[in-house]
């Protein structure tokens, strides 16, 4: 399913960005404000 695990008190998620905004609504407000901030780095992982 979807993985992400906490760097830093920074949230990051292992899924492509596309589906990232489809399940968005499922986590905490930090992840996606996180996620939003950092899709380079989501797109690393």
């Amino acid at each position: 399913m979807l993985l992400g695990h906490l760097e830093d008190g920074m949230v990051t998620l292992s899924i492509p960005e596309s589906q990232q905004v489809r399940h968005e609504g499922d986590f905490i407000q930090p992840k996606k404000i996180n996620a939003a901030r950092l899709p380079e780095k989501t797109a690393e992982l």
